[in-house]
């Protein structure tokens, strides 16, 4: 691995051999794989061990009609990655650390912004991925997706805040979704004391958590122009997400959870 934190040769994702995370990708987005959506996904595994570029090859294959955007704290890694063939030469790159309110700025405009759905697997510090939510939730679509993961990171010491959400001295992720989920199952008049220490956006119309991960949709605005909890049905098309990414980098039990969970939901 060279000093910009290069392998070889692309490597595969962890997304579905680590994690499990084709329950909530097969679960909302396996309905829009022949969709012309837009995404942008922070972080390109530069510098991790399983290398750059595997998380790239299966977006392509998952949403071959999307519009895709990454974003990526080490600009020589994305240079030398496109130079050695690991990610291709005309990838949507945008660089710069996401900490750096000027730099999630800088991301909007070069993107454009208005995506169909977000996914953070950056550098997983609390503050950098409440920051970032802040900053780029206004640019999700009504109806979209904004995913969440390795948020079990959330009580390492190398990942806690450095700032503060709302005056609270301690803001860690998975605690502020906690609360935000208490404020759309409970009338607000009965909340538990602490029920209201982060307000939640107006337009989160759910909060879906997995093992180490949750996405937050947002509502699709009625005519009225009020929001409501009108969002996307979750069929899940398992063979084809199967075979999007491959079979021996899935875990049966897990899709087939997501199947099951989707027909629930349906």
């Amino acid at each position: 691995r060279g000093q910009s934190g290069v392998g070889a040769e692309p490597g595969p994702t962890d997304k579905f051999s680590t994690h499990a995370y084709e329950t909530m990708y097969g679960m909302f987005l396996a309905q829009h794989m022949a969709e012309p959506v837009k995404m942008l996904e922070i972080g390109l595994g530069c510098g991790m061990d399983y290398g750059v570029g595997g998380s790239v090859a299966f977006w392509d294959r998952f949403l071959p009609q999307a519009t895709k955007w990454y974003a990526e704290f080490n600009s020589s890694c994305v240079e030398e990655s496109k130079e050695r063939g690991l990610i291709p030469k005309e990838l949507n790159v945008v660089v710069g650390n996401q900490g750096d309110a000027s730099v999630r700025k800088g991301w909007i405009a070069q993107t454009g912004g208005h995506f169909d759905f977000i996914v953070d697997d950056g550098s997983h510090r609390n503050d950098h991925l409440l920051a970032t939510f802040l900053d780029l939730w206004p640019q999700i679509k009504p109806g979209g997706y904004y995913f969440m993961e390795d948020l079990q990171v959330a009580n390492h010491r190398q990942f806690q805040p450095k700032w503060t959400l709302q005056g609270s001295k301690r803001c860690v992720v998975s605690d502020v979704l906690k609360v935000w989920i208490e404020q759309l199952l409970i009338p607000h008049g009965h909340l538990r004391p602490g029920g209201h220490r982060w307000k939640i956006p107006p337009d989160v119309c759910y909060v879906f958590c997995q093992m180490e991960a949750c996405v937050i949709g947002k509502c699709i605005t009625h005519s009225a122009g009020r929001p409501g909890s009108v969002c996307h049905s979750h069929e899940v098309d398992v063979e084809a997400l199967r075979q999007s990414q491959g079979s021996d980098r899935f875990s049966e039990g897990c899709l087939q959870k997501a199947a099951k969970w989707s027909a629930k939901l349906t």
